[in-house]
């Protein structure tokens, strides 16, 4: 019961803090926020760094495949487990792991790495 109501709550928050475009990832049901931008420059998210990104069930190289994430594909993101970050896929709703190398944090124009 109450594990159904925190899910419920997580759930909930995830739908506003998107509506307001705010970055968010989940990783069970704790929410963790994306890095901070320096010197006062707006947060735009997380962005892949190419295409065909491989998303994975578990932050490990050998996870199965969830689905594929490219540039022009909205991104939350945050938690992080060794190379990998969580991310959330808004394009096409895969939730999963994605090597850092290859997503970035994008502010006010300006790339930064997302580790």
């Amino acid at each position: 019961m109450v594990r159904s109501m925190i899910k419920q709550v997580a759930a909930a928050s995830l739908v506003v803090a998107a509506a307001v475009g705010l970055t968010v990832a989940t990783s069970g049901t704790a929410l963790a926020w994306g890095p901070a931008c320096r010197n006062g420059e707006v947060s735009t998210g997380f962005k892949f760094t190419g295409d065909g990104i491989k998303i994975r069930t578990r932050p490990v190289g050998n996870a199965t495949v969830l689905g594929l994430g490219y540039r022009s594909h909205s991104l939350a993101g945050g938690a992080r487990s060794g190379d990998f970050i969580y991310i959330i896929d808004w394009t096409t709703n895969v939730r999963g792991w994605a090597p850092g190398a290859y997503v970035t944090w994008q502010c006010a124009g300006q790339t930064h790495p997302a580790g």
